[in-house]
């Protein structure tokens, strides 16, 4: 009996050890729950013609299914066979309920020309799809060389490039060996980092040595390395783009005096409140004058707050507009607006925000919400990156008219200008800048809180 038990707690053990040192992959692989009626092999579809020699990074293959169940499928990563050097990367993710499609993402270089087969078993199917791997035709662009080496940005910029800035920039290439041939346009889209596309403009290459010019445009929408795999007459390389990632993340919520309670988010050092002001009470409890009537706030002085058109429905989703003297402790008896712990951002806090997301001239994309639900047509360059979720909440012009619900948001920062203006910050419907600007004290904007 002894020996027994001891059997068992050494077989435990061993059980035990071999988990801990279980990999990832196999830990996935027993998650795998999908299930699909047909899998159609033969209805492949490939992104582009593969040729030999010709990197097939970047290239995608489409295989329709049916009678998806819904779940989870894992990662796979499947060699070809026949033609070898290639290979098919399907990343984990779940299936459609009923009709949809896999897409494997491919890498590698075929050597030669020839069918390269690829055995996939997915939801309980299995098949084979096929990709033709071409000779170049006696009329296909042929080079004998391609340089990434020899890369130069001639126009615009490939450093310093954030996640959700607009990319636009040009640069040349040069090859060997060319045969003289006519090509048409051509596009590469990126990868490890996605958002980009290089575009090659058709025309006829050299005999001999020439130059490839390329047009880079788009939106990278993560950090990290974005690699562009150039591919052009039997030869590829890879172009790199360093992309450097934003760093953003939710915060904790916080409540004022009155109980509203406000989203977070911290960008980059710095944590925002993700939601327009609501309150009517300094945080000391001292209530906030509303003034309704257009003439009283025109000649008004002091701190006060309005609902935009005076409705108080647009409270819930724009919060209320404050005039600078609500706002400036220099004019409220230093009191403070925003939630303890928190203040209204200087001028110059304002500008560590534009600077991270990549400067004013284009932060503003990265500050608004994404759609024309809340914001008009057409809401220029909106990602909303940086989860501010800057809202088109409009203003209370300083002769008490309201103005740009929909069309522009505004929002205070604590420094003055001069006598009469402060700095503030805006967003527009048909802009992708966070535009600085000073106004007039007696308008109401918006407020947003930064902490401490």
């Amino acid at each position: 009996m002894k020996k027994i038990i001891s059997y068992l707690l050494i077989f435990t053990l061993v059980v035990s050890c071999k988990k801990e040192v279980t990999s990832n992959k196999e830990i996935q692989q027993n998650t795998d729950q999908s299930s699909i009626t047909t899998l159609e092999c033969l209805k492949a579809k490939v992104s582009e013609t593969l040729r030999k020699g010709e990197s097939a990074d970047g290239l995608t293959v489409e295989i329709p299914y049916k009678g998806g169940n819904g779940k989870l499928y894992v990662l796979q990563e499947i060699q070809s066979t026949g033609v070898v050097g290639v290979t098919a990367k399907l990343n984990a993710d779940s299936l459609a309920v009923g009709d949809g499609k896999l897409v494997f993402n491919l890498f590698g270089i075929p050597k030669e020309s020839g069918m390269a087969k690829f055995p996939i078993k997915i939801g309980g199917q299995t098949c084979e799809f096929n990709i033709d791997i071409l000779e170049l035709g006696i009329n296909d662009v042929s080079i004998s060389y391609l340089d990434c080496n020899s890369i130069n940005v001639n126009q615009g910029s490939a450093e310093n490039i954030t996640q959700g800035d607009i990319v636009d920039f040009r640069f040349s290439m040069v090859y060997q060996g060319g045969n003289g041939k006519t090509f048409i346009d051509k596009s590469f889209s990126s990868i490890n980092v996605l958002g980009l596309t290089a575009y090659l403009e058709g025309s006829t290459i050299a005999n001999g040595e020439g130059y490839l010019n390329f047009r880079v445009t788009g939106t990278p929408l993560n950090g990290g390395k974005a690699i562009l795999p150039l591919r052009f007459g039997g030869r590829s390389c890879n172009f790199e783009v360093d992309v450097k990632p934003l760093e953003v993340r939710p915060g904790q919520p916080i409540s004022d005096k009155e109980g509203n309670s406000y989203k977070t988010v911290y960008i980059g050092k710095q944590q925002w409140m993700a939601e327009n002001l609501k309150t009517s009470k300094y945080n000391d409890g001292t209530t906030i004058p509303n003034i309704t009537d257009k003439t009283q706030w025109a000649s008004n002085t002091t701190g006060a707050w309005a609902y935009y058109n005076n409705d108080a429905a647009n409270n819930a989703k724009y919060g209320k507009l404050y005039n600078w003297y609500a706002v400036s402790k220099t004019t409220n008896g230093y009191k403070n607006i925003c939630p303890t712990g928190w203040h209204v951002p200087t001028d110059a806090e304002w500008m560590v925000l534009t600077d991270y997301l990549g400067g004013e001239s284009i932060a503003g994309g990265k500050m608004k919400e994404v759609g024309t639900t809340n914001w008009d047509s057409p809401n220029t360059y909106a990602t909303n990156m940086s989860l501010f979720t800057g809202l088109p909440g409009g203003l209370r012009l300083g002769s008490g008219y309201y103005y740009g619900i929909g069309s522009v948001g505004s929002w205070w920062s604590s420094m003055e200008y001069s006598t009469g203006d402060a700095w503030t910050r805006g967003l527009g419907s048909s802009l992708w800048l966070a535009d600085r600007y000073n106004s007039n004290k007696t308008n109401g904007f918006s407020v947003r809180c930064l902490r401490d």
